[in-house]
């Protein structure tokens, strides 16, 4: 499901760092698992204030438990890495061995084929492992 999804983000050629914001927005359940505690906040907060004189500390602590938008922006970069860690935990990897021409034809089958239109679903292209 979530897998199916990276997928056809990356087919439509979306930029990586926006996909998994937007595949973790469909599914609820997988919302709840990830998520930047407080303890982290705190640390987030601390190290950024780092870059202000000792005493506009304060201020940006209270500037940014005034603004969500504020804290968002600081929180973002680290649930977003939080989302990929997860998501490359459930992903499931299978090797296989294949010929260099098998490869050869599936690179060329995966760029003849047309991008879907908006909204429309495709089945999950098989990759071929490189081999070793």
């Amino acid at each position: 499901m979530i897998a199916d999804d990276l997928r056809t983000h990356q087919q439509v050629g979306q930029p990586f760092a926006a996909q998994p914001l937007k595949i973790m927005r469909r599914h609820t359940p997988c919302r709840r698992i990830v998520e930047v505690s407080a303890q982290e906040m705190n640390m987030l907060v601390q190290q950024a204030a780092q870059q202000y004189r000792p005493e506009d500390r304060q201020r940006f602590a209270e500037y940014l438990q005034n603004e969500p938008l504020a804290a968002a922006q600081l929180r973002a970069p680290l649930y977003e890495d939080k989302v990929v860690d997860f998501l490359f935990d459930k992903a499931e990897v299978t090797e296989r061995t294949v010929t260099k021409d098998e490869l050869q034809v599936a690179i060329e089958a995966e760029d003849a084929a047309p991008a879907p239109a908006k909204g429309a679903k495709k089945a999950p292209a098989k990759k071929a492992a490189a081999k070793k």
